[in-house]
């Protein structure tokens, strides 16, 4: 059995129910949560969900799944207009095959059978499936910051140490 649960034909309002509460709805619950925490930091920050590259592209026996995860990616495009006045940026992750312990049983022996070797060589870009922590050990600035005038660093710039400093402190 595939994450889609087999053809649209085949499936029951129920099961439609449950792809939809698992692939869009937690996400819906979850964001509202999110933002009174994210806005109280006065810097900003940011909201990532993860979607699928399967919610971008057709594939055959995941029309509800791939519903669901297009409406992941789009609510995220319009949570950043949204949140955007609030310095929230919201982004979406799609990777593509990624087998983690809950697909282990997909294709009927792990990983390894998922796909075709060849499909993975003609079809994925690196060659390979993917990790996880392809997703999620992502650390693009690790602390670095572009400061307007300034250019990068990992410290405040003299010019921000200046607005923020309390008249009378030299």
């Amino acid at each position: 059995m595939n994450v889609g649960g087999g053809t649209f034909r085949e499936q029951s309002p129920r099961a439609w129910d449950a792809l939809i509460r698992t692939n869009l709805t937690h996400v819906l619950h979850a964001t509202p949560r999110a933002i009174p925490a994210i806005k109280l930091s006065r810097r900003g920050g940011s909201i990532t969900n993860i979607t699928t590259i399967e919610g971008y592209r057709a594939a055959p026996d995941f029309a509800v799944y791939s519903a669901a995860k297009a409406a992941v990616a789009h609510f995220a495009r319009t949570m950043a207009v949204e949140l955007a006045p609030d310095r929230i940026r919201v982004n979406s992750v799609a990777p593509d095959i990624t087998p983690t312990p809950g697909m282990m049983g997909i294709g009927g022996g792990g990983p390894r059978t998922m796909v075709h070797p060849l499909n993975v060589q003609v079809s994925i870009p690196m060659g390979r499936v993917g990790v996880p922590s392809d997703i999620s050990n992502t650390m693009a600035s690790s602390g670095w910051f572009n400061w307007p005038g300034d250019g990068y660093g990992n410290t405040l710039p003299a010019s921000v140490l200046d607005l923020i400093r309390p008249v009378g402190d030299s």
